[in-house]
C-alpha cells in the first residue's frame, strides 16, 4: 500500500539527474500512487511525464481517474477524464466506469448519469458496472425516475443487469414511495434469471408497507422466506408497528 512512495522517489530523483524517464517508467509511478490511493501524486506523476513529451495511453489515463475515483473526488476523476480526451489519450470503458463510481461516491447523481452519454459520443460502451454506479448514484439522491431510466438504457444497450443494478432501481423506488415500479423491477429480474437477495425483498416489502398494501407485503415477505431469505430485523419492526398503527393489533404475526 506504500509502493507508491519509492515509485514516485525514483521518477523525481530521475529528474534531477537528467536521466530519461520513458512512458513506461511514467506509467508505473503513475499506478503505483493509483494502488496506494494517493490521487494527488498520481496527478504529480501524470504531470511529469506530460512535461517530457510522454504519452501514457489508456493505462495511465485510468490509473489517474481511478486514484481519484477511490479518493471520492469524482471532480478530479471528471476533469481527468475531459483532459484526456482533449489531449487525444485513448480511453476506455475503464475509464468512464471509474469516474462514474468517482461521482457515485461523491453523491453526484447528475454527472454519473452525464459520462455514460458521453462515452457513446467517443465510440464506447460503458458496462454494467459504470451503469449500476450511475443507478446507485441516482438512488442515494433518491432520484428514482433517473435510476429508472438508466435502467431501461442499460436493456437497451442489450447489456444485462446484475443483482446489484436491480437492487439501487428497486431501492431507489422504494426511496421515492413507489410501490408499482419496485414490484415490476423485482419480477423484471426474476424474469432475466437474475436471483432476488434480501436486498431486494425487503426495498419491495417496505414499499408495498409504505403505500398502505401490508397484506402484499405479508405475501412478499412469506415468498421471501420461501427462497430461504431472512427478514431483516429493521425491516421486520418497521412492518409490525404499521401494521399495529392501522388496525391497532400485531397482524404481521
Amino acid at each position: 500500500g506504500r509502493q507508491w512512495r519509492p515509485a514516485l522517489g525514483l521518477l523525481q530523483r530521475m529528474a534531477q539527474v537528467a536521466v530519461e524517464a520513458d512512458a513506461i517508467s511514467c506509467g508505473v509511478g503513475v499506478a503505483a500512487c493509483d494502488t496506494g490511493l494517493a490521487w494527488e501524486l498520481a496527478l504529480e506523476a501524470l504531470q511529469l511525464s506530460q512535461r517530457r513529451g510522454l504519452q501514457l495511453g489508456v493505462i495511465g489515463c485510468n490509473a489517474v481517474v481511478s486514484a481519484c475515483a477511490d479518493a471520492h473526488s469524482w471532480e478530479q476523476a471528471a476533469e481527468q477524464l475531459l483532459t484526456a480526451r482533449r489531449r487525444g489519450l485513448t480511453q476506455d470503458a475503464v475509464s468512464f466506469n471509474a469516474a462514474t463510481s468517482a461521482c457515485e461516491k461523491g453523491h453526484c447523481w447528475q454527472k454519473a448519469l452525464q459520462l455514460p452519454a458521453e462515452a457513446r459520443q467517443v465510440r464506447l460502451q460503458v458496462d454494467v458496472l459504470g451503469s449500476s454506479a450511475a443507478i446507485s448514484a441516482c438512488e442515494n439522491a433518491e432520484q428514482w425516475a433517473h435510476a429508472l431510466l438508466a435502467l431501461e438504457g442499460l436493456e437497451a444497450s442489450r447489456l444485462e443487469a446484475s443483482l446489484v443494478t436491480f437492487n439501487a432501481a428497486i431501492s431507489a423506488c422504494q426511496k421515492g414511495q413507489k410501490r408499482g415500479e419496485a414490484l415490476r423491477i423485482l419480477r423484471a429480474m426474476q424474469d432475466a434469471g437474475v436471483r432476488a437477495d434480501a436486498v431486494s425483498y425487503s426495498a419491495a416489502v417496505l414499499s408495498c408497507s409504505a403505500a398502505g398494501r401490508w397484506r402484499h407485503a405479508q405475501l412478499l415477505t412469506a415468498e421471501m422466506r420461501a427462497h430461504g431469505l431472512e427478514t431483516g430485523t429493521d425491516t421486520y419492526s418497521l412492518l409490525v408497528m404499521d401494521c399495529e398503527d392501522r388496525d391497532g393489533t400485531a397482524a404481521w404475526r
